[in-house]
């Protein structure tokens, strides 16, 4: 058999990391980067470098089933969906991150509190500076500006409040303030025509005058210059009121039209005229008796309007004016309190915040009313948010 030839053995081809199996296996590269046949491979889970030279895939999932790296690969990918302690533990950390900015406390801080939950309390806390303000920025702040739309839309309108710093007093609208300042110029303005002083008052100046202490002529020209000056003080101050009186002609509807434009709103005269003269027609002196038991303007325009609800008439525009009306605030109290709270968060000490981050902290220490308790009963109600948070590391 020697004249038999045997067929010379092809050399088996040099297998390497291709773009597909980088796709396939995302903790794995190229020992070797500037090589693009390059057969040695890094881990990044377990540290390690294998080659695929002579096995391709086969020597990777071979790797896989190693103990030395099954167990931090499997760690790598995240889950689909979260289970149940993952949706808790997503609740305290959310938790937390409000409690860091209710408080005033820097997101530094939280790289040592969540080491001490680690080591105390929980291992899988991880809450640090940078995902604590992730959390706060992009899931808390979002979700508090939801909730304030959803209870915008599902009121028939909404009044602002006087003072934000006072939550017990009843909320007052600048259409209140106009109104009272109103009353307090006409009652001025009577008692100054009338020369009004009081009964005690007018016999101690009668007395006085007898005793040769002070001419009453004197004293009545010194009584209507105060009325002047306080009139004169009044009328200048509450001039930016003007146009949020109470009024009943058609000039002043036309007014309101002119103006609802400069704010965006886009009325149509004909239309509301229609609104208005049914308004006019409900507006019995009956009827007005029974509305001036309303604790406020606000109620008044409530039982109104349901009124024409329960009746089927639709007052759109009606409505649109008298909402956008009460939502001007009475005083600017609102916006000192803003400027009061952005002071105290973004002090010398804090100078490094971003914009994006420093309207997200305003929005949560001025419009999210809860507690810290209150918000981690508040989120264990929506899974959304606790998903958010739970995969919130991809904000970072």
């Amino acid at each position: 058999l020697d004249f038999i030839t045997m067929p010379p053995t092809s050399k088996k081809r040099k297998s390497h990391f291709t773009e597909d199996l980088k796709k396939e296996f995302p903790y794995l590269e190229k020992k070797f980067k500037e090589d693009p046949n390059c057969s040695d491979i890094f881990c990044r889970m377990c540290s390690s470098t294998f080659s695929i030279a002579n096995g391709g895939k086969y020597l990777i999932n071979r790797h896989l089933d190693s103990d030395s790296s099954s167990k931090q690969i499997t760690s790598f990918y995240s889950k689909n969906q979260p289970e149940a302690q993952d949706l808790e533990l997503a609740a305290r950390e959310g938790v937390f991150a409000f409690h860091t900015v209710l408080h005033n406390h820097s997101f530094r801080s939280m790289d040592c509190t969540a080491k001490i939950i680690q080591e105390m309390y929980d291992k899988k806390f991880n809450c640090s500076r940078t995902k604590c303000e992730a959390i706060a920025v992009k899931v808390l702040s979002p979700f508090v500006l939801e909730s304030i739309r959803n209870e915008i839309s599902n009121a028939a309108f909404v009044t602002l409040s006087l003072d934000c710093s006072n939550h017990g007093k009843r909320k007052i609208s600048a259409v209140e303030v106009a109104v009272t300042l109103k009353s307090i110029v006409d009652n001025l303005g009577l008692r100054r025509s009338e020369k009004f002083i009081g009964s005690s008052t007018k016999k101690l100046l009668q007395k006085l005058d007898f005793e040769g202490e002070i001419r009453e002529a004197k004293f009545m020209e010194y009584v209507d210059s105060f009325f002047e000056t306080a009139l004169e003080y009044l009328k200048n101050w509450t001039a930016e009121f003007d146009k949020t009186e109470k009024t009943d002609s058609v000039e002043a509807l036309e007014n309101v039209v002119t103006e609802a434009k400069c704010y965006g709103l886009n009325l149509d005269e004909a239309k509301l005229f229609d609104e208005y003269s049914c308004l006019n027609a409900y507006l019995t002196k009956e009827n007005l008796v029974e509305l001036e038991s309303a604790a406020g303007i606000d109620e008044k325009w409530q039982r109104i309007l349901h009124h024409f609800d329960a009746e089927a008439i639709p007052m759109p525009l009606l409505s649109l004016v008298v909402g956008f009306a009460l939502c001007l605030p009475g005083t600017n109290a609102s916006v000192e309190r803003v400027f009061f709270i952005m002071n105290d968060v973004w002090s010398s000490e804090k100078t490094t915040l971003g914009l994006e981050t420093l309207k997200a902290l305003l929005n949560l220490k001025i419009n999210a009313n809860y507690s810290c308790r209150e918000l981690h009963t508040e989120l264990k109600k929506q899974p959304a948010i606790l998903k958010q948070i739970h995969s919130s590391n991809k904000y970072l």
